[in-house]
């Protein structure tokens, strides 16, 4: 309990602006009197905010104040791709391919995209860069039947949206978004370089082209929640 009452006095002291970015936290002698707690309790709520990503501890100098770091605005609306949002808003997008492979099973998506077991379904995951920093994971199935040429597209791709309009498709609309909210897996804190505790927002949706009520894909968009600014 006093950790977390901790924790909360810091995180809120932080967003009120009693610190700018760099600047020193106080000591675990001063919170533990403050408190009235002991040191190592102070140490584990310090833990947890590191795990936040907001408090960085230097070896023989104490913690220090991170910064909240840039944020995003983004429309969650889906008329538009996610690399047009991001370029109208002035900022640079890097698309980084991570893997593109065929996938077994997966019979709930297969049903979505109205194929069956006999055909090819192919998952394509990249990492979303903005700024020079990893804001998002976007991973995408589609039926390889439909798009015969995604393997070997997929390196090169920057946005879906525009390779759908090279295949004659450009009424598109993403419909039955599904949000959850989770803490990064490991590989995930990896990718995005975000600690433990920071959580992440993830976007399920289906992309049809409406003219043909076809659908295209099913995307799972895993955004840090602590780097963007949703506007719904």
């Amino acid at each position: 309990m006093a950790e977390a009452l901790i924790v909360d006095w810091i995180r809120e002291s932080l967003e009120r602006g009693s610190l700018h970015e760099g600047e020193q936290l106080p000591s675990e002698n001063i919170l533990a009197a403050r408190f009235g707690v002991s040191r190592s309790t102070v140490r584990a709520a310090y833990s947890q905010l590191e795990d936040m990503g907001l408090v960085q501890a230097k070896q023989g100098q104490g913690r220090f104040f991170r910064g909240f770091g840039q944020v995003v605005p983004l429309s969650l609306d889906g008329d538009e791709s996610f690399s047009t949002k991001v370029r109208k808003s002035g900022r640079t997008l890097e698309n980084r391919l991570i893997a593109a492979f065929r996938v077994p099973g997966e019979q709930e998506i297969r049903r979505r995209l109205g194929i069956d077991t006999e055909q090819s379904l192919f998952c394509l995951r990249r990492r979303r860069i903005i700024d020079g920093h990893p804001m998002a994971i976007h991973t995408s199935f589609l039926s390889e039947n439909q798009f015969p040429d995604i393997q070997e597209q997929a390196r090169e791709m920057d946005s879906l949206f525009a390779y759908f309009h090279s295949h004659g498709f450009h009424q598109l609309f993403s419909s039955r978004s599904e949000l959850s909210v989770k803490l990064p897996s490991l590989e995930e804190q990896e990718l995005l370089g975000c600690p433990a505790l920071v959580p992440l927002l993830e976007i399920e949706s289906d992309t049809f082209d409406v003219s043909r009520a076809l659908p295209l894909q099913v995307t799972r968009i895993t955004y840090r929640g602590d780097r963007f600014r949703y506007v719904l």
